[in-house]
């Protein structure tokens, strides 16, 4: 026999993360630098965050910059960048 004692009205967990969809997204074109090799997923740091994050392109080294194409709450979609792209979101 089950009984549940307590409602809990707070969310949790992943579905608090449902709850505005748009609250806290990194923005598409923020830049970045892989902190693991990404193959295709690993985790860079953007706009001071470290992330997990998956390449659009495959294998990205290490070290290198990484720009973000997309992003909604459960994923970020990155590509390697060449080193004429602007530093914005480095912390």
């Amino acid at each position: 026999r089950l009984v549940l004692g307590t409602s809990n009205d707070e969310p949790e967990g992943a579905f608090s993360m449902m709850s505005d969809p748009q609250a806290d997204l990194i923005p598409a074109g923020s830049i970045g630098v892989a902190i693991t090799p990404l193959r295709p997923s690993g985790q860079a740091e953007i706009e001071g965050e470290i992330c997990d994050v998956v390449s659009d392109m495959g294998y990205v080294e290490a070290g290198e910059r990484v720009r973000v194409l997309r992003a909604n709450r459960f994923s970020l979609v990155v590509e390697p960048v060449d080193g004429d792209a602007p530093a914005e979101g480095i912390a």
